[in-house]
């Protein structure tokens, strides 16, 4: 199934940047390093952030691509598969977005 969530904030520029929309599919399997996600976590809600690492559990380690505005991996915490709700599909950038 497909859904479309509004980029909030600047942690993932310059990939993706405030106002802009990511189209996402939430059947998500192979979860790999480099991946955008969009995670459900019960302090900061839903983020939409890049999988940095995958234990040999299966847990998930995330980013922001905007280091100077993005949660530290650590404030995150790892992140169960079963609080990934979708992966990325692409970009819509906002009409303001160059």
């Amino acid at each position: 199934m497909l859904a479309v969530y509004k980029v909030h904030g600047n942690s993932m520029v310059p990939t993706l940047r405030e106002g802009d929309y990511v189209v996402t599919r939430n059947v998500f399997k192979n979860c790999k390093p480099g991946n955008l996600v969009v995670a459900k976590h019960s302090v900061y809600g839903i983020l939409i952030k890049r999988i940095f690492e995958v234990d040999n559990s299966g847990y998930l380690s995330l980013i922001g691509d905007n280091e100077e505005d993005s949660l530290s991996t650590e404030s995150m915490g790892w992140f169960s598969p079963e609080n990934i709700i979708a992966s990325v599909m692409m970009r819509v950038p906002s009409p303001q977005t160059p």
